[in-house]
């Protein structure tokens, strides 16, 4: 039994000998969280590696599992010798994506029998918060109403209109960067629903609207 327990254990180690002596990559992470704005065009994260083993490693194929993900090897090199450094650079194109975005990439290594999975983690904020995000009005009114608008850092709200005549506004900025828009009826004409269009640009641009309506 000892001398069969033995020959068991050996054969394991036999075995197991080849992948202990090639180790493999040794990634500093396989997650990286970033923060982004909605509306921007790309995120890029790297992520670095090291060949942990005694032999070289070469990267067979890196996989992408989304469309708006791609993947890239530093350099474009694929082999590495032991000890030395590298490194994968993922990039998301954000498109009209928004909020919590979960993308990951398989990096195969040659003779591997499963992948290493990199997941990039990305929170996609509104590049504007608008409050409210309706105006309405019973009919024969003609107060002002407003709505207050503020930017996340690296965007610039560039300009202000709506969609229809009837309507009058006014636009004013404090010195902390909120946007109070002024917006009123006019009696001369008939208001109907329209909508306040923001623009803004830098980090990320685009237009964000408000439904103004007279009921």
């Amino acid at each position: 039994m000892k001398k069969a327990s033995f020959h068991a254990v050996l054969l394991v180690a036999l075995w197991l000998l080849p992948a202990l002596a090639h180790a493999g990559l040794k990634w500093d992470s396989t997650l990286v969280r970033a923060e982004a704005v909605a509306g921007q065009d790309r995120v890029t994260a790297e992520f670095p590696f090291q060949n942990g083993g005694t032999a070289d490693v070469a990267v067979a194929s890196l996989r992408p599992t989304c469309d708006c993900t791609t993947a890239a090897l530093a350099q474009n090199k694929a082999r590495y010798a032991p000890g030395e450094r590298g490194a994968v650079e993922v990039t998301f194109t954000v498109g009209d994506r928004t909020g919590y975005q979960r993308k990951t990439v398989e990096v195969w290594e040659q003779g591997a029998k499963a992948p290493t999975v990199l997941t990039l983690a990305v929170h996609l904020s509104e590049p504007l918060k608008v409050t409210p995000n309706e105006l309405k009005w019973r009919k024969g009114d003609t107060s002002a109403k407003t709505v207050e608008v503020s930017a996340l850092q690296g965007v610039k709200i560039e300009q202000v209109e709506t969609t229809a005549k009837g309507f009058a506004v006014q636009t004013k900025e404090s010195a902390s960067g909120i946007w109070t828009i002024s917006v009123q009826p006019q009696a001369e004409e008939k208001p109907f629903p329209a909508l306040l269009r923001v623009h803004f640009s830098g980090n990320a641009a685009g237009v964000i609207s408000v439904p103004l309506s007279v009921e």
